[in-house]
């Protein structure tokens, strides 16, 4: 997943500015047996490297498939708040 704020004057040439940004996961959404089982970044204030990655596991009566992917990038004077419940099935950050 990306998550992208383009400044408002690159895109509408104007002073519009993104306040926050709200991202959600949501693993057993579509139902069991969908699983949330590993994700990132956690809490992370100021500028640093962060990676992310999110897993999924779906399966059917002793069949299963697991399937995860990994991406880093570069966090610039942006707070990024974890809130994430893995009793949920739940990966959630708040960027401010």
């Amino acid at each position: 997943m990306t998550t992208q704020s383009v400044p408002g004057h690159v895109a509408w040439g104007n002073d519009w500015r993104t306040a926050d940004i709200w991202n959600w996961i949501d693993a057993d959404y579509f139902g069991d047996p969908n699983v949330l089982i590993k994700y990132g970044p956690y809490t992370t204030i100021g500028q640093q490297t962060v990676s992310y990655t999110i897993g999924v596991v779906a399966g059917e009566q002793g069949a299963a498939v697991t399937a995860s992917i990994t991406r880093s990038y570069t966090v610039l004077d942006i707070e990024v708040y974890d809130q994430s419940d893995f009793s949920l099935q739940l990966a959630k950050w708040w960027t401010m």
